[in-house]
């Protein structure tokens, strides 16, 4: 008898509150200055083009940056 358990984790990176990763990162008692960092790195802002009209400008409050080399170890840190 075999059991398995697969868990995708595929889209979890689109769902991450950073808010709640900085609080977590507060309790593992980094130092304010990597915190500092950390916040300004995860804060994004974005905005829309369509035939050359751009929307507003809004802000990204979900999900990390997959493009850098700190999301996979940020993300088993907030899970």
């Amino acid at each position: 008898m075999v059991n398995l358990c697969a868990l995708d984790l595929s889209k979890a990176f689109d769902i991450l509150n950073y808010h709640a990763l900085l609080i977590t990162l507060m309790k593992r008692k980094l130092p304010v200055a990597l915190l500092d960092l950390h916040e300004n790195w995860l804060k994004t802002v974005s905005s829309v083009k369509w035939d050359n009209i751009l929307s507003y400008i809004f802000a990204i409050k979900f999900g990390v940056r997959q493009d850098s080399v700190l999301s996979p170890f940020l993300f088993p840190i907030f899970i």
